[in-house]
Parts: C-alpha cells; structure tokens; sequence
C-alpha cells in the first residue's frame, strides 16, 4: 500500500502532472474604482490575481493610477445606482471573456479609459467572499 502512495506522489512530481496550482481560481477579489458609459463598472482586481491591466480612472476631481484594472462590461456604472456597483465596494466574482456579450448599452457620453483594460462578463456576483458560504 505504501508502495503505490509513493509511487502516485512521485508520479505528480513528474513535468506533465498538473497541480491545483496551475488551475486559475474559482473566485476574484477587487474593488469598485468608478466607472464611463462605455466601458461599464471599473474594477480593481486584487494583485494577487493578474487578470487585468494598470489604467487612469477618473474619480471625483482627480485620476487614480490603478495597476490591475478591469471593466465589467454587464455591471451598471456607479452613476446607474446599486450597492453592488457603487465606488468602494468590494466584490467578489467569476468571469468569462466572451466578446459576443460584450456589448455596452447606447451611451451619449462618450467617457472610456484611455488604456486599453480587459473587458469581462462578471458572474457570480456578491459581496460575500469566496468560499464564506
């Protein structure tokens, strides 16, 4: 018996074997940092999870350098309303990058971030950190 345990851990050991760590995670962190009419709700994803790009986000009266920024393109923009889209919220989500869903309601505004940011279809969305339930 203790031969074949040792025999499957030097087998995982191997190049090939793919270990938890490899697997992206079931759930991101960021925070809520604005958002434009036509990239949707402004995130700033925890460092940990590398998924997004540095960008200026206009806040108030001045920008604010944020280093992992993403846009949730099917969020409501903090100016819509709704607690889960407001300035300061920490989120917790899923995401696909589907370009197909992508698309952003008809805005008059033509406000974007300049740098060109990750555009995600959000999933799974709560305030309730992952794995909390």
């Amino acid at each position: 018996m203790r031969l074949l345990l040792l025999s499957g851990l030097i087998f995982c050991l191997l190049p090939g074997c793919k270990h938890d760590a490899d697997a992206p995670p079931m759930c991101y962190a960021g925070t809520v940092v604005g958002g434009t009419c036509v990239d949707g709700v402004l995130i700033a994803v925890d460092p940990v999870y590398p998924i997004g790009a540095p960008a200026h986000v206009w806040q108030a009266d001045h920008h604010v350098l944020v280093g992992n920024a993403v846009a949730a393109v099917n969020l409501n923009t903090p100016a819509n309303g709704g607690a889960a889209d407001t300035v300061g919220h920490r989120l917790y989500f899923t995401y696909v990058n589907d370009p197909s869903r992508q698309q952003q309601s008809f805005c008059f505004a033509l406000d974007r971030v300049a740098e060109p940011i990750p555009h995600l279809v959000l999933s799974n969305v709560s305030a309730t950190p992952c794995g909390a339930l």
